[in-house]
Order: C-alpha cells, then structure tokens, then sequence
C-alpha cells in the first residue's frame, strides 16, 4: 500500500507538470499571436494620433481632398489624423458639409476634420500677390487650437504629401522660439520684402537666415509661453506684416533646421531627386492643379 505522503508528492509533482506545461503552452500561444495576429496592447500601445493644421479662402478650399488624400495615404495602420482647418469667411456651411462627408466616406475615421471659423479683421500688406490672406491664419494658432495640443504640424495647402509622418512627428523641437522650418536660399529676403513693403528700415530683419513658412513644425506650448501671438498682432496692427515676415522676425534666425525633404520646393529644387520628395511644396504662382504644370503631374494623380 502507497503511503499517504508518497501519494501528495505524486499529486503535487503531477500538478506542477500541468502548471508548467500550460504556462509553456500559454507563452507559445502568446508569442505566436503577437507575431502573426498583429494585437495592440490599447494601454501601451494606443493609436498615435497626429495633429495637422492648415487654412483656406473659398478659392482653395475646393482642393483639399487632394490634399488630405496624400496625408491619408502616408498613414500607418494605427496611425490617425487631427486636421485643424481654418476658414475663411467665404467658405460656407454648406462647403463644410461637403468635405466632412467626403472624409467620412474616404478615410474610414482615420481623418477627423476639426473647422475654426477665421472671422478677424486684419490689416494686412499683401506683399506676395499669389499669397491669400488665408495664410495669416497661422499667426493665431497657440489661441485656436485646444490647449492640450503641443506639437503640430502647419501645412500650407498647395503641398501634397509623399512619406510617412512618423518621422517627421519624432523630430525634435529644441529652439527657445518653438519653430522647425527649412531656410530659404536667400538669407536677405525679409529685409527685401520690408523695402518692398516700403517699412525697411522702420523694421530691420537681424537674423543670420530665414525660413520658409510653407511647412513648419511647431511646439504650441513654446509659443504661448512667448506671448508669440500677441506679439504677431502688434506687428499686424501697426505695420500690417505678411504672416511670414513676422515669423522670422520673432524667431530672429534662432530656429530649428527642417530637412529638405519635408519641404521640397517644386520648381526650384531638382524634381529628379526623387527621394526628397517627402513633402512637395508647389511654392511661388505656379500650382499642381494649373493644367500646364507638368514636372509633378505623377505625385499629384498618386494623391488623387
């Protein structure tokens, strides 16, 4: 006969068999899930969502669905899209309407469309003719946009974009002024439009090179903590200052460098580099949907 003890140990043993080997089974199973049923851990891994903000006047507004298309498009699978638009006063309800539903139907919940109405009035030199007042839109963006929001990425929407975003979102923003931005060619070029505006030398630009503000990547939070729009609306109200003019004079040169690829100007840089058409900037009078406007003509019917 088995002694009683003799009998728990088997038990015992018999269990912690069975422990282990589910535990083993468990961990397979486990492993194997992760590696071919693609699972998100929703606490540790939720969706990245990206915050993205342009403005309109009516005459554009029609173009955005090339435009939020190529953002859709460069999307990873658990990536999403906060687009902040801002509008002009030309743009009705109605226009509205119309591209809410076109990004409900199109983007699958990846796109959500947040609209702020733009009802300031503004002095404002139109120192570039192609440029819309729209474009002043940036300069009240830290009181537009909700204040749990830092880092945003300001498109202007003659751009179309080609690469994913994530790389661009990982950059880091280090400069005191809050600004990632790609320098112009011509480092003299806000003290040429201030001559032009006839406010040089009432207004003498200092920084040792200035930037394009077609795509910029912004730190809010540094912004607000300059006061950087209530200092934009001095410049506005008493010289009446394109928007770009005074970017560059509030960072003063001390801004951080945008690699090229995310703004690369159609036109003036070299179309055949093909690999640094991460954000396609169609600057200066000539634009994608112009009918002779070719060298882009690919990168525009891919984001249609």
């Amino acid at each position: 006969m088995v002694p009683i003890s003799k009998k728990l140990s088997i038990i015992l043993l018999c269990s912690f068999v069975c422990i282990l080997y589910a535990i083993v089974i468990g961990i397979t199973n486990l492993d194997y899930l992760f590696k071919h049923k693609k699972i998100i851990l929703l606490l540790s891994n939720p969706d990245k969502v990206y915050q993205i903000a342009f403005s309109a006047d009516k005459e554009v507004f029609q173009l955005f669905p090339t435009l939020l298309n190529s953002i859709f498009k460069n999307l990873h699978e658990y990536e999403k899209a906060n687009v902040h638009i801002i509008t002009m006063p030309d743009i009705s309800e109605k226009d509205i309407k119309i591209l809410q539903s076109f990004s409900m139907n199109k983007f699958d919940k990846k796109i959500a469309l947040l609209f702020y109405p733009f009802n300031y009035k503004l002095k404002y030199t139109r120192t570039l003719k192609h440029v819309s007042e729209a474009t002043m839109c940036r300069l009240l963006l830290p009181n537009i946009i909700d204040k749990s929001i830092d880092k945003l990425l300001y498109l202007d929407t003659d751009v179309i974009v080609n690469t994913p975003l994530r790389e661009l979102f990982g950059i880091n923003i280090n400069s005191q002024c809050g600004i990632v931005a790609r320098s112009s060619t011509k480092a003299d070029l806000i003290n040429e439009w201030l001559k032009k505006d006839k406010i040089y030398p009432h207004i003498i630009y200092n920084g040792t090179k200035s930037f394009n503000a077609g795509v910029l990547l912004i730190s809010l939070n540094e912004l607000r903590k300059n006061h950087f729009t209530d200092k934009a609306m001095e410049f506005v109200e008493k010289w009446g200052l394109n928007d770009q003019i005074i970017l560059n004079l509030y960072c003063n040169g001390e801004y951080d460098e945008l690699p090229m690829q995310y703004n690369f100007w159609a036109g003036r840089d070299d179309y055949r580099n093909t690999s640094a058409h991460g954000i396609v900037h169609f600057a200066g009078p000539n634009k994608p949907w112009q009918p002779n406007y070719q060298p882009y003509e690919e990168q525009v019917s891919i984001s249609n």
